[in-house]
Parts: structure tokens; C-alpha cells; sequence
């Protein structure tokens, strides 16, 4: 996420787009990772609209 802004808000935007409540989100220092807590109930929603979306996308190392 450090060298390709807006990563986290097309992240946070398929929640939105997914009814899904997100209850904790937590970056790390280098924003390498992003952590994002859900309800149980829809943890699996949540995998599932993240692979859907992102799935696809090719990871380039700048």
C-alpha cells in the first residue's frame, strides 16, 4: 500500500458496497498489511467480496 495510494479505500469500499460493518481496522507502521476486523457472521462474505474483487488483479513489485 505504500507505493499504490487508494488501496485501502477500494479495500474499505467493497464492505460498503457489501453491507458489511467493519468493527476494527488496523495498519501497520510500513503499510505493508492491513488488518480489518468483522463479525463473525460475516467473515465469510468478507473473504469472498475481497477474492471477488481482487482476485483478478496482477501484484506488480516497483
Amino acid at each position: 500500500m505504500v507505493k499504490k495510494s487508494g488501496t485501502s479505500g477500494r479495500i474499505l469500499s467493497v464492505f460498503g458496497e457489501e453491507n458489511i460493518n467493519i468493527k476494527m481496522i488496523d495498519q501497520g507502521v510500513e503499510e505493508f498489511n492491513i488488518i480489518i476486523g468483522v463479525s463473525n457472521k460475516n467473515f465469510d462474505k468478507s473473504i469472498k467480496a475481497l477474492y471477488d474483487r481482487f482476485a483478478h488483479e496482477k501484484i506488480v513489485n516497483d
